[in-house]
């Protein structure tokens, strides 16, 4: 009986780590202008819809704009991570560095998005927020996944969906959220301090998109019979 136990015990273990590996989609370090050389990841690579005021350069994504009613760049990814939420019914982990400097007026901003569109600015977007020059560089974490915390939020279902943000590491809460299968497009852009003049630059780093898959069958499974025999014991 002890035999068995150690035997389901090492299966199990085996099972849990390999389901908690977190199944990398793309990881992009912006070192050069070529998208394809700084891309890893199982949908790597995938490619930028932006405007003329944004480049790859410096080791980071810039995000240049002027002010005066003028436009911010942005840069958005072309591919709708949702889908890779919903196909494996897991959680889906967003991080990336972000900051904004060179301001003449000291009021830079720099903003992300995630929802249905791309190119928008932070606040027209089922998640989104932003970064003033006054912030500094921030590491930004956000984990999406359905109210269990185990399967994927882009279900639609009303409240459907927990968004955790962390930054530098520290959790700043959930918020419940409604999310469908559309609102997996990734944006970032520049925004125009207070649009009344100036001009500033954005940048984007270390960009990091991940899921878990849930525990298999086989997981399940292994842990159903431990605990039995263990009863049985």
């Amino acid at each position: 009986m002890k035999k068995n136990v150690k035997l389901l015990a090492a299966l199990a273990a085996t099972a849990w780590v390999t389901q908690a590996n977190a199944v990398v989609l793309l990881t992009d370090n912006f070192n050069t202008t070529v998208v394809a050389d700084d891309q890893t990841g199982t949908l790597a690579p995938v490619t930028y819809t932006t405007s003329d005021l944004a480049a790859r350069s410096g080791g980071a994504l810039i995000l240049n704009y002027q002010g005066n009613g003028g436009w911010g760049a942005s840069a958005s990814l072309n591919y709708n991570f949702a889908t890779s939420a919903n196909d494996l019914n897991s959680p889906l982990t967003i991080e990336f560095d972000m900051w904004a400097d060179s301001a003449p007026l000291g009021i830079a901003w720099v903003g992300y998005g995630l929802g249905a569109s791309q190119g928008g600015l932070f606040y027209e977007y089922s998640i989104g927020d932003l970064i003033r020059q006054s912030d500094g560089l921030r590491s930004i974490k956000l984990v999406i996944s359905d109210t269990a915390g185990t399967g994927s939020g882009f279900n639609g279902i009303t409240n459907g969906a927990l968004v955790e943000t962390f930054i530098n590491g520290t959790s700043q809460g959930a918020v419940a959220k409604t999310l469908t299968a559309n609102d997996g497009y990734l944006t970032f852009r520049g925004n125009p301090a207070g649009w009344a003049g100036g001009w500033g630059l954005g940048y984007v780093d270390n960009l990091s998109v991940s899921v878990v898959p849930e525990p298999s069958a086989a997981l399940l499974g292994c842990m159903s019979m431990l605990a039995f025999l263990r009863r049985k014991r």
